[in-house]
């Protein structure tokens, strides 16, 4: 294994119906710096290997029992590829993992079982959860994380995780809010290694225009995962909507913006250049409820295809 391959993942349960958008950045990011980046959905793979009921309780949110047991079960009921999956991620010198709170308790017993088999391996973690454990802690995180996490990252991933990969960044075990300035350059998500066909949700991805958000709701979490707002350009969204429809056959689009119209004036560009380049796409989305949006605007977003 080359040294600088390191293996992206995520771990259940969370939500098992389209790829993680988040490790398919990670892993578009760090291939175009000449960092070989895998990726592997575990979370979809137990998913898929599950049988119906246990597939129900996957999806109901907020379940404790299953985030607690969700290992023991696996091991019950599928022990070769537990123990298979516990062997790929063994041929890697780095892991990083994404953490939800759903998932964030199989992660670490997972890192225990790793640095048990092998001492050596570095752990990253990052993700929602990581950043909510920093805002609630105050940035003192717990006794277990500091000890099984060889790098910890708040908020946005890209650069700390480049940085600490390239031993930029090693000397510190926390990254905080180290984001871009713009997403102007931010490749996108090709997911490779990933079937992506093979997700429940058939013919649809998750998509990404802006990070961040124009208002600070105190009952929404999501404000704090990104210092700032910013938006791709337009034009690096069609090339990525080509991109799948022409490669993965996809026909659906969800975008994972806090809210896609936080910038009106980038959300009617959005359109007009799907309008022009595909006439409409299925897509969906996050709205804020605006009194300054015009109706050309709605009957732009519904000729899209929203």
């Amino acid at each position: 294994m080359p040294r600088q391959t390191i293996l992206l993942s995520i771990l259940p349960p969370t939500w098992p119906h389209m790829p993680p958008l988040g490790l398919g950045y990670l892993q578009a990011f760090l291939g175009q710096r000449g960092i070989n980046a895998d990726l592997t959905d575990f979370n979809h793979l137990f998913y898929t290997l599950s049988d119906h009921q246990l597939q129900k309780q996957w999806l109901m949110s907020c379940n404790t029992f299953l985030e607690q047991n969700i290992l023991f079960l696996i091991q019950q009921h599928h022990f070769k590829e537990f123990h298979d999956a516990i062997d790929k991620m063994l041929n890697y010198r780095i892991i990083g993992f994404s953490c939800f709170k759903s998932n964030l308790e199989t992660t670490v017993r997972m890192a225990e079982i790793l640095k048990s088999k092998k001492p050596t391996i570095k752990i990253v973690l990052g993700g929602p959860e990581i950043t909510r454990q920093s805002f609630r802690s105050e940035g003192n995180f717990s006794h277990k994380l500091l000890e099984i996490a060889d790098h910890l990252i708040v908020g946005e991933g890209e650069l700390p995780l480049y940085q600490y990969l390239t031993d930029n960044n090693t000397h510190k075990k926390v990254a905080v809010f180290e984001q871009l300035d713009d997403l102007t350059d931010l490749p996108f998500p090709r997911y490779t290694g990933i079937n992506l066909n093979a997700y429940p949700r058939k013919n649809t991805i998750p998509i990404q225009f802006s990070r961040g958000c124009i208002r600070r709701c105190n009952f929404c979490s999501e404000r704090r995962l990104y210092k700032n707002f910013r938006t791709r350009s337009v034009c690096s969204l069609i090339d990525e909507i080509h991109y799948h429809k022409t490669n993965n056959k996809t026909q659906h689009f969800v975008f994972y913006d806090s809210l896609i119209n936080a910038n009106l004036k980038k959300l009617e560009l959005l359109c007009d250049h799907i309008i022009e380049h595909f006439g409409s796409i299925p897509w969906q989305a996050q709205i804020a409820i605006r009194n300054n949006m015009a109706n050309k605007l709605f009957k732009k977003m519904k000729q899209s295809g929203c």
